[in-house]
């Protein structure tokens, strides 16, 4: 096969598309150049088919694509966003050939996700939405909701001053709720003495009290002459007695926090002298009848 030469006059308005399909091309071993004056129709249909044009003195060849086998290659390529169309633009890598095309790449649209989030002790619900693949993001005001307590918690155990105090609070705002729950614990107290009996100037801790209900504990310590006896005592209910040098009788007033009053009687007196031994005595005293005799002399110690 050989090379062509052909000449189309500017006078020309129609080529069919297929024309020149397979009349002379690398394939059969030649080209087939145009002759044809710049701007003419028969320049357009050469360029956009890729075809040689002779120019005069110019030859500018185009690789015969004809058949639509083109060799294409991308030279740009743009990603599609969430909101925007992207492309890729491609060229013949055919010696010669011009041709181009563009594929649109449709946008992606964004994708979505969410969370809620609740005003601190309210319910007013906002809901965030945000793509997850751009910086778009909205938000909206979601239906408010019912609290959703936690169970009823004991917070401090029933005394004698106050029932057991309970609190529960919302999972979703927070809010704290507290209440009496039951009865107040009855009080009591035990003595573990009603008298007790000292020696002047003597002290003890044998009075004791016990038996407290919750929360309670003594709160007075009360002589009631504070010359027979003198008292020193803690809210635990232990004490120490202190006689003095008076001789007598009085109480002691135990009154603890609730209210509940005990007294216990306290007997002071002299401490009694016991003989251990009598010397300088005799065995033996002879007396007449009707006299008085000085002769029997004791010490005691």
């Amino acid at each position: 096969m050989r090379n062509v030469s052909l000449k189309i006059p500017s006078t020309v308005k129609e080529i069919g598309k297929r024309a020149f399909y397979r009349s002379v091309t690398p394939a059969y071993g030649g080209y087939l150049s145009l002759i044809v004056e710049p701007g003419s129709y028969a320049y357009d249909y050469a360029k956009k088919n890729a075809l040689s044009m002779d120019l005069g003195e110019t030859t500018i060849l185009y690789t015969t694509c004809m058949n639509g086998d083109h060799d294409w290659r991308v030279i740009v390529d743009k990603e599609p966003t969430c909101t925007e169309d992207g492309y890729k633009s491609y060229d013949c890598m055919n010696k010669g050939c011009t041709a181009t095309k563009k594929d649109t790449l449709p946008a992606t649209g964004h994708k979505l996700e969410e969370y809620t989030k609740y005003e601190a002790n309210s319910h007013k619900v906002t809901r965030y939405i945000y793509c997850v693949n751009c910086n778009y993001s909205r938000t909206e005001a979601a239906p408010e909701s019912s609290h959703v307590f936690t169970p009823w918690l004991t917070d401090s155990q029933a005394t004698v001053f106050s029932p057991e105090i309970q609190s529960r609070s919302c999972d979703i705002c927070g809010l704290t709720e507290t209440r009496k729950y039951g009865k107040k614990v009855t009080a009591t107290m035990r003595v573990n003495v009603t008298a007790i009996t000292l020696n002047t100037s003597q002290s003890s801790s044998r009075l004791k009290v016990t038996g407290f209900q919750r929360g309670d504990s003594v709160r007075a310590w009360t002589s009631g002459n504070s010359r027979i006896v003198k008292v020193t005592g803690k809210p635990n209910g232990t004490c120490v007695l202190t006689a003095g040098k008076v001789t007598g009788k009085t109480t002691i007033t135990i009154t603890i926090k609730s209210g509940i009053k005990k007294t216990v009687t306290i007997t002071v007196k002299k401490p009694v002298v016991k003989t251990r031994k009598i010397t300088k005595v005799p065995t033996k005293i002879n007396l007449k009848r009707g006299k008085i005799s000085a002769r029997c002399k004791a010490t005691v110690k």
